[in-house]
């Protein structure tokens, strides 16, 4: 369906994030202590800032704005109403 909202529980949400964390800094050490190689090289890079990007949203949704909004609906559901 299109523009349906999808959920994604919380282990399934952490198991990419582990996933995409290990590969990017897979590939980043593999780079480094490797160098780039002759053939493939080019696409290795590509799949590494790909990587990166992933990385930066997984960072922002944990540490950013997401973080902080899941904290206030927490707070939220957890309040007494004012009478």
């Amino acid at each position: 369906m299109i523009g349906a909202a999808v959920t994604i529980s919380s282990t399934s949400a952490n198991i990419v994030a582990c996933a995409v964390t290990l590969g990017f800094f897979g590939v980043l050490g593999w780079l480094l202590a490797n160098g780039k190689p002759a053939e493939g090289g080019d696409a290795l890079l590509v799949m590494l800032g790909a990587l990166g990007s992933a990385w930066g949203a997984i960072v922002s949704y944990y540490f950013g704005s997401t973080a902080g909004s899941r904290d206030k609906t927490a707070i939220i559901a957890n309040s007494q109403p004012v009478r």
